[in-house]
């Protein structure tokens, strides 16, 4: 399982740099500097922590927040399981602090798919 949770990492890492460049470069330092770990890892260990980091960036404004949250993280993922609908359920599972529920939804994609 873990080689296609890699390529759905990947999937996100490309879809990104091709859309907004330098926002994954930007959030690895900041992602590395607070949690030790990539953006990418971090999204599919402890998204939570990860979108933390963005409201801290966009000082506290959370529609700013989560308006890049899901575009630059959630839709790609969306996408690659095309089920639209996914992003919305993984939004309200990462604002809420969900991380296992919203891991064990990741997984159960990646069995169907």
């Amino acid at each position: 399982m873990s080689d296609y949770l890699n390529k759905v990492k990947e999937f996100v890492h490309g879809w990104i740099s091709k859309r907004i460049p330098g926002l994954i470069s930007f959030l690895n330092i900041l992602c590395s500097l607070n949690f030790g770990s990539d953006c990418k890892d971090l999204l599919f260990t402890s998204p939570s922590s990860l979108y933390t980091l963005m409201i801290q960036y966009y000082r506290g404004d959370s529609r700013s927040a989560d308006y890049t949250f899901q575009m630059a993280f959630l839709n790609p993922i969306a996408m690659y399981f095309n089920k639209p609908d996914l992003a919305g359920k993984l939004m309200e599972l990462v604002k809420t602090g969900n991380d296992r529920e919203f891991n064990e939804l990741i997984r159960k994609n990646l069995e169907e798919k």
